[in-house]
Order: C-alpha cells, then sequence, then structure tokens
C-alpha cells in the first residue's frame, strides 16, 4: 500500500504556531496536526507516495503516522475512503438550487504582490470611506418613504446585498485561483440565502484563506463607499432614504460578519488564524461534557475551545447589542421598543447556544 497521490499538504503559520493541515482537496477532507509531528508526517507522505509502506520496516513513530492516515482513508487500499470533512453549511437552511463550476480560476493574485494588492483595495475604500464619513447615516427619513422606495429596500436590498457579498468571495476565489466546489441558493426559516463553498479551501496558504473569506467583506465595503460617494458627488435627488438604508445595509453587513460568533467570515477568518478551525465542534461538546458532569476522555484542545466559544458566545452577544444600537437609532425607534426587541434577540442567541450544547454530539 501507499500513500494516495491525491493527497496533499500545507504547512501554515497561526497564532498558535505551526499548523500541518494534510487532506484530499477533491474529497472536502482535512485534519491537521501539530508542529511537533509536522516533519514527520511531511516526509511519511512525501516518502511513501512512490514507494510501497512495509509495516514491518517501520518505526514506532511512522507507525502511528501510518495507522491516522489508514484511519482517515488516505491510504490507497482497497477498503480505504477519506472520510469527509464536518461541515457546518450543510446544516443552515433549506437549499432548493446548486451549482458546481467545473472550470478552475488562474490565480492572477497568488503571491505577495496579490496579496498587497488587495490590502491596498481595502485601505483605499476604507480611507474614502473615512473622508466621506460625514455623509454616513444618522438618521433615515422612513416616514416621507414614497410606497415604491419601501416595497424596493424592503424586498430588493436584503437578497441583493447577501449576493453581493457571497459575489465578493467568489471574485476573491477567482483572484486567488481557489477552486468553487459549489454555489447554492436557499431560504433560512424566510430569509433568502446564498453560500459558497470551496475545494480544498484548507489546504490554501494562510494568506490565500483569509482572503477568500474577507471577499464578502471587502466587497460590502466596496458597496458602502459606492453609496458615499453617491451622496458626495452625485445629484441631490440621490441624497434621499434609499441610498441611507444601502449605506447602512451594507455597515450593518460589514458588522455582522466581522462578529466572531456563529457562521460568519469574521469566525472563519479568526479560527484560520488561531489555527484551531473546529472550535465549535469541540466546544460544545465539552461544555456538554461539563455540564453533564461525563468522564469522556478529552484533551486540551477540547478545553481551550470550551473556554473560547464562550469568549466568541459574549463577541456575539456584544456584537447584537452594537447593531441593534446602530440600528434602532437611525429609524428613531422607541427606547422600550428596542429594548423588548434586543431582550427578544438575547434569549433567542442564549436558547440556540444552549440548544446546541444539549446536542453536542
Amino acid at each position: 500500500m501507499k500513500v494516495r497521490q491525491d493527497v496533499g499538504y500545507c504547512l501554515n503559520r497561526t497564532l498558535l504556531g505551526r499548523k500541518l493541515i494534510v487532506g484530499v482537496k477533491e474529497e472536502n477532507s482535512f485534519v491537521s496536526f501539530g508542529r511537533e509531528h509536522a516533519g514527520g508526517v511531511m516526509a511519511f507522505i512525501d516518502r511513501y507516495r512512490e514507494r510501497e509502506i512495509e509495516p514491518a520496516s517501520l518505526n514506532a513513530s511512522e507507525q502511528s503516522i501510518c495507522a491516522n492516515l489508514d484511519k482517515l482513508g488516505y491510504l490507497d487500499t482497497s477498503e480505504a475512503r477519506s472520510r469527509e470533512t464536518f461541515n457546518e453549511f450543510a446544516k443552515i437552511g433549506r437549499v432548493f438550487f446548486r451549482i458546481s463550476p467545473s472550470r478552475q480560476t488562474r490565480g492572477i493574485g497568488r503571491g505577495a504582490v496579490g496579496t498587497a494588492a488587495f490590502l491596498l483595495l481595502l485601505l483605499a475604500a476604507a480611507l474614502f470611506a473615512y473622508v466621506q464619513r460625514g455623509y454616513l447615516p444618522t438618521q433615515i427619513d422612513y416616514v416621507h418613504m414614497r410606497l415604491w422606495e419601501i416595497l424596493f429596500t424592503v424586498l430588493v436590498f436584503p437578497p441583493a446585498i447577501l449576493l453581493l457579498h457571497e459575489l465578493g468571495h467568489c471574485l476573491a476565489a477567482w483572484y486567488e485561483g481557489v477552486r468553487i466546489s459549489s454555489i447554492s441558493l436557499g431560504w433560512f426559516f424566510i430569509y433568502p440565502i446564498a453560500l459558497v463553498q470551496y475545494r480544498g479551501l484548507n489546504l490554501e496558504s494562510q494568506s490565500r484563506k483569509v482572503i477568500v473569506m474577507a471577499g464578502g467583506i471587502a466587497m460590502n465595503l466596496l458597496l458602502a463607499t459606492l453609496g458615499l460617494a453617491l451622496k458626495a458627488y452625485g445629484p441631490a435627488a440621490w441624497h434621499g432614504a434609499v441610498v441611507d438604508i444601502w449605506i447602512s445595509a451594507n455597515v450593518s453587513a460589514i458588522l455582522t460578519n466581522l462578529g466572531l460568533f456563529g457562521m460568519t467570515d469574521g469566525y472563519f477568518i479568526f479560527t484560520s488564524l488561531l489555527g484551531v478551525m473546529n472550535i465549535r465542534l469541540k466546544g460544545y461538546r465539552y461544555i456538554n461534557a461539563k455540564l453533564g458532569r461525563k468522564t469522556d476522555k478529552l484533551d486540551a484542545s477540547y478545553r481551550v475551545s470550551g473556554l473560547l466559544l464562550l469568549a466568541l458566545f459574549l463577541n456575539g452577544v456584544v456584537n447584537a447589542y452594537i447593531q441593534f444600537h446602530y440600528l434602532s437609532g437611525l429609524f428613531d425607534i422607541a427606547g422600550w421598543i428596542a429594548m423588548l426587541v434586543l431582550t427578544l434577540l438575547l434569549v433567542f442567541m442564549t436558547f440556540k447556544f444552549v440548544r446546541r450544547i444539549r446536542l453536542a454530539f
């Protein structure tokens, strides 16, 4: 038996040290190793891609590596089948349309120059927004909006901003040459959703991953600056509630995705930089075990994930308060109504958090 030809690896620098990611891009399968095992695992894969593995000749460390790779299905034995990595996106909403692009993008932004160009674009947009901050809406005169304006902002803006956000991810993936696995449209409760999944993103370099994940936030920033430019340089007729709602909606989308709790871009950027990509999975299980006083043997990574998950939940509460305070001020919502709605939102968030803990596996 040998190591499968399609097994690859990527050594990333993270806040918790170097992490080796090993997996199969085409099958959305990967596993991480700490830096203490990285050298041995890489050497084993490189050696036994072309050479037959003779179990009797392996030392204790190599036997452990071989057993782990075999368990994951990364050896070319007849019964081997790589285990698909846990995918949180699969549990969101109901998908009614999905396409799988077949072409591989070129990656014109690969390398240090491409990364610098992306960061300069974000910096330029942020500087423009700062210079034109006087045009940021502080209150929206929705009372005097015409009927078509109300219908347009309520029915068109939410799906449009969502789709453009996901388009930002697609453009970032095209820029970096990361293969898109699927683009899905669906519903979450009554809200339309669009999700982009990538082929083997975790087996890409750290900078490439972060750029793809930040593509949506970058798009919302550019859309918000477009609204500011319309107010700053466009005719006076464009200085109305519709443009103000467009700007504030994109600002709200940025705040949402900078949050670190939930299925947000900020969460995935944070976990990638940290080097612990399954905080939620391990964190829920750890808290479940502690509350139930179970004796499951969970290593230190579970304890760290559990504590981080609690911190991320508190971050989510603060993020929700900031956003709701911002939006209630924009629409001049009465204080008691704003407090009631915010309380119900926080109760719902807490209920979902506790329920996920109870259902942890």
